[in-house]
C-alpha cells in the first residue's frame, strides 16, 4: 500500500487553497485538510528497506537533512520510533501496510495497524494500492473494485487522513477513474528505460491530472532515480531528472515521489540534482499552490506554463524535444526550440529569474514571453506588471 497527498489546478482554473503537503481544500474532504501546516509542495523519496528499521531511519535523516519532507514506507508492524523521528524531521509519512496482510485477512484486519499510526502528528496518508490500472492488478487488491471497496471501508474507519494510489502497469483512462476511489492519483513513469522518448513525463502526468480533476482528486507524480539494470539501461543523468521534475510541474503535479532512494548515495550527481531542486521548488511553492495555472503545448515536447499570482507571474518552459532514454545521451542530436509562451494580460513588465541555478531571461514581446531554449533546457521567470 502506498499513500500521498496532492492537488490540481486545471489550466486556467482559480488558485486552490492547499495544506501541508499541497493537498486543495476544494479537491479533499474538510477533516482531510483540517488542522495541518502551513503550505508547501511535497517532495520525497520512496523508502525500500524491506523492514529494516535501523535502514529506514537512516534513509529518513538523510532525506530531511537534504529539506525533503515527505517519505513513503512499508511496514507489517510499524514502530512509533519511526513516525516520531519522521516529525522530528519534519517529514510526513505516506505508510503503506504490506500487502501479505491485505490479501490474507481483508481490509479489516488491518484496523489494529491503522489505530497504532493515526494518532501521529507525522502520518499524512495511508496506500491502498501499487500499479493501479483497468486491468486486473497483481496480488491485492485485485481489481479496481477491490480498491472501492477498501477505500470505502478505511475511509470510515480514519476519515482524518488521506488515501492514495500509485498509478501505472497499464492503462487508467477507463475504469480506474470511472468512481472516486482514492484522494491522491500518484503516476509512476518512469522513462529512462534505453530509448523511450523523455517527453513522456508530460503526456503521462497531463492525463492523470485531468482524468483526476473529475472526482477533485490530487495528482502528483512518482519520478525515476533508479537503474531498470539492464544492458541498454541506467540511471538518469542530472539534466534528465531536472527535466522530468519540471516536466511534471507544468503538467500540474502537485507533489512529486522519487523512486527510490535506495543505492541513489551511489550516485553522488543524481543525489545532488535531487537535492538542488528542492530549495527551487520552495521558492516556487507560493505560485504553485496559489496561482492561477495554465499549461501550453508550445511545439515538440516543448511545454510551458503560467501561474498568476497577484501582480507577478511565475512563467516555465521545458524543452524535452524527441530526447530519448538511449544508453550514450550524447546520441541525442542539438534541439533547440523557440520559445514564444502566452502570458496572462496586462503582464507585460520587468522579467527575472528567480532561481540562480536557472538564470535565462527571456523577453516579453506582445503578450508573450520569447526566446531559445536548448535540448533539455528548464526557464523560470517571473514576469511582473508595469
Amino acid at each position: 500500500l502506498l499513500m500521498c497527498l496532492a492537488c490540481f489546478g486545471a489550466a486556467g482554473c482559480s488558485p486552490q487553497h492547499l495544506d501541508a503537503l499541497g493537498t486543495a481544500d476544494a479537491a479533499v474532504p474538510a477533516d482531510v485538510a483540517a488542522g495541518v501546516a502551513p503550505a508547501v509542495f511535497a517532495q520525497g523519496f520512496y523508502i525500500e528497506a524491506a523492514e529494516n528499521v535501523p535502514e529506514i531511519l537512516r534513509q529518513l535523516r538523510a532525506i530531511g537533512d537534504a529539506g525533503f519532507n515527505i517519505a513513503h514506507i512499508e511496514l507489517a508492524d510499524p514502530p512509533l520510533e519511526v513516525f516520531d523521528e519522521a516529525q522530528r524531521l519534519g517529514i510526513r509519512l505516506i505508510f503503506a501496510p504490506t500487502k501479505r496482510q491485505v490479501c490474507t485477512q481483508g481490509p479489516s484486519a488491518l484496523y489494529p495497524v491503522i489505530d497504532r499510526v493515526k494518532s501521529s502528528p507525522a502520518l499524512f496518508a495511508y496506500n491502498i494500492a501499487n500499479d493501479l490500472h483497468d486491468g486486473l492488478l497483481v496480488g491485492c487488491p485485485r481489481n479496481v473494485d477491490d480498491v472501492s471497496a477498501m477505500y470505502d471501508d478505511y475511509k470510515l474507519y480514519d476519515p482524518n487522513h488521506g488515501f492514495f494510489v500509485a498509478i501505472g502497469g497499464g492503462s487508467f483512462k477507463e475504469r480506474v477513474f470511472s468512481k472516486k476511489r482514492f484522494d491522491i492519483a500518484a503516476v509512476a513513469i518512469y522513462p529512462i528505460n534505453g530509448g523511450s522518448p523523455i517527453r513522456l513525463v508530460y503526456e503521462t502526468v497531463m492525463d492523470t491530472a485531468t482524468m483526476a480533476a473529475l472526482w477533485n482528486q490530487s495528482p502528483w507524480v512518482i519520478l525515476q532515480t533508479f537503474n531498470w539494470g539492464g544492458a541498454q539501461q541506467r540511471y538518469p543523468t542530472p539534466g534528465e531528472y531536472e527535466n522530468m521534475m519540471y516536466q511534471a510541474v507544468v503538467a500540474g503535479a502537485r507533489g512529486t515521489l522519487n523512486s527510490t532512494f535506495r543505492n541513489l548515495e551511489t550516485q553522488p550527481q543524481l543525489w545532488a540534482a535531487t537535492k538542488a531542486i528542492v530549495p527551487e521548488i520552495k521558492r516556487l511553492t507560493p505560485f504553485l499552490l496559489d496561482g492561477t495555472f495554465k499549461a501550453t503545448v508550445l511545439g515538440t515536447g516543448l511545454y510551458g506554463a503560467t501561474w498568476e499570482l497577484g501582480d507577478e507571474v511565475l512563467a516555465i518552459v521545458v524543452n524535452a524535444g524527441n530526447y530519448a532514454s538511449v544508453l550514450d545521451p550524447t546520441m541525442n542530436a542539438p534541439f533547440t526550440q523557440q520559445v514564444s509562451l502566452p502570458l496572462p494580460i496586462g503582464f507585460d513588465g520587468a522579467v527575472d529569474a528567480p532561481l540562480a541555478n536557472r538564470p535565462m531571461v527571456m523577453t516579453v514581446v506582445a503578450g508573450s514571453l520569447v526566446g531559445a531554449l536548448d535540448l533539455l533546457g528548464v526557464a523560470v521567470n517571473v514576469v511582473r506588471k508595469p
